[in-house]
């Protein structure tokens, strides 16, 4: 190959590319297959060329912002540039398509060059400053000639779809610490979450002060207020209420009471449908898989094995038991329920079964695990004492750390995942993207979403932000022991059930 840069185009890219690979997997750590595709891919002959290639920039920026988020580097003004410089970016792209709609030589086709392959970047392998391509832009500011209405990627209902995988984001980002005091929160947090991190606190107004103008504009002060209005109250037995879940598609509501049976309680009606008794268990948890007609719900008992209740929905809703499932030498702590059923035990096996109840494979886990929650069929969220992160049944790898901490409970919902924390509630969407933060100066037992808004639950009250202060408001006489969101009378509601048997329907309440 010589002593000379490479003249053909292609050469130089993926060059470039095997460059890049071979600096991931030392950085990583991985000295063994480092020095096998270094060997591989003939690094030893490869002479950078005179320009960096596109994939090198990005491959920087990735850098640099993963350095910021996962805690590498907590130079707030160094994330507060990188998001303005990202955000900008992503502005500049929508603006110049909208131009390119009406002038296609304003996108390059008809000669004009393009605005994101202007600037030179000169490559020095494992030795580049991936920080001298944000010297050139320096503190951003909005566009002024941009589009009027400011464009967040990471926000659903700002007209566009969402994130797409071929945008380069990462399957499963690593989150920031979520426990960081209000000062060091970073500016993308208070963009995502609105005003759920007490927003009249001094630590924000100086976190806010420090971020460009970007951060500033989407910072509205003129939402309305909302509550909680109370719309139905029924107690469908007198006896005490151990647990409860909701069936979101058929509007039934299961609750566990004390004298060890099960109740199926219609939502719109709040009357009893059907009763099972559990066979002298006192039931502890339940998780339901839905399908059309047919309910399954799986249910804890304190044990090592899992009872399987079937609710069967025709001309009536019948409710009986058709299962256990049994094999677990120690005490099941965790399980969950999608297209199959997954329990983990004390002793760090985790079993999987379908939901007939057929026993289909095992695997050892490392770790004191508490919690599991399934993303997907073969991928989890697992929690233990330190953290949560995600895990790959199927490959039985762990993925990628997402949240520090001890969580209390994960709950899989429609709009994707709650995590609680004794003093905390986070909303994760299912790309296990962080959306919300509600924090709360109480004991937090579990918490629900109503309309894209987080409510959690103390011991008799729910806590939520209202669109100016985080509110209080008192649900029951006695201790609250669940809360799910449902969506009844056509309008986003949860449902929340007391320790005394009663139950009572909420609705998103809109005012002054």
């Amino acid at each position: 190959m010589g002593d000379h840069t490479y003249k053909k185009k292609d050469s130089g890219v993926y060059d470039a590319l095997n460059m890049l690979v071979y600096d991931y997997l030392s950085k990583m750590k991985y000295e063994g297959s480092a020095k096998v595709f270094f060997n591989e891919a003939s690094l030893g002959d490869f002479k950078p060329t005179e320009g960096m290639p596109i994939l090198a920039q990005w491959y920087a920026a990735f850098h640099d912002i993963s350095a910021v988020r996962s805690g590498l580097s907590s130079n707030a003004q160094d994330l507060s540039r990188i998001e303005g410089i990202m955000m900008k970016l992503e502005n500049e792209k929508r603006r110049y398509q909208n131009i390119g709609r009406i002038d296609p030589t304003s996108m390059g086709y008809g000669g004009a060059m393009d605005p994101y392959k202007q600037y030179p970047m000169y490559y020095q392998p494992q030795q580049f400053d991936q920080r001298k391509m944000y010297e050139m832009y320096g503190h951003v500011s909005p566009p002024v000639d941009a589009a009027p209405r400011f464009y967040d990627p990471r926000k659903a209902g700002m007209g566009t779809s969402g994130y797409k995988a071929g945008q380069g984001y990462p399957r499963y980002p690593r989150f920031e610490d979520q426990n960081a005091s209000s000062a060091k929160i970073p500016p993308r947090q208070f963009r995502d979450e609105g005003k759920s991190n007490s927003a009249t606190s001094p630590s924000m107004t100086a976190a806010q002060s420090n971020s460009s103008p970007l951060f500033e504009s989407v910072l509205g002060t003129g939402d309305r207020l909302f509550g909680l209005k109370e719309v139905m109250a029924f107690v469908p037995n007198e006896h005490t209420t151990v647990c409860s879940a909701v069936a979101r598609d058929h509007k039934l509501l299961f609750i566990a009471s004390s004298n060890r049976t099960i109740t199926a309680v219609n939502l719109l009606s709040g009357k009893s449908e059907s009763v099972v008794e559990t066979d002298d268990k006192q039931v502890i948890e339940m998780k339901i898989r839905e399908c059309e007609g047919i309910i399954t719900i799986v249910c804890g008992v304190g044990g090592s094995e899992l009872i399987l209740v079937r609710c069967v929905i025709k001309e009536c809703i019948t409710l009986e038991i058709f299962g256990a499932l049994r094999g677990h030498t120690t005490s099941i702590v965790s399980y969950e329920v999608l297209d199959s059923i997954h329990s983990l035990d004390s002793g760090g096996i985790m079993r999987k079964w379908s939901l007939e109840g057929v026993f289909e494979r095992e695997e050892v886990l490392s770790g004191e695990i508490h919690h599991i929650c399934c993303i997907s069929e073969d991928n989890f969220m697992f929690a233990d004492r330190q953290r949560v992160y995600v895990y790959d049944f199927e490959l039985n790898i762990e993925m990628m750390e997402i949240l520090k901490g001890q969580a209390l409970g994960i709950k899989r919902i429609k709009e994707g995942f709650i995590v609680v924390f004794r003093n905390q509630v986070i909303w994760l969407d299912k790309r296990i993207q962080k959306v919300k933060i509600l924090n709360v100066n109480e004991n937090i037992k579990t918490a629900a979403l109503i309309d894209e808004d987080l409510v959690a639950v103390s011991s008799q009250s729910a806590w939520f932000d209202n669109g100016k202060s985080l509110t209080k408001m008192k649900l029951h006489e006695t201790s609250i022991v669940s809360l799910d969101g449902v969506n009844v009378f056509r309008k986003p509601s949860v449902v929340s059930c007391s320790a005394n048997g009663e139950c009572k329907i909420w609705i998103r309440y809109i005012g002054d």
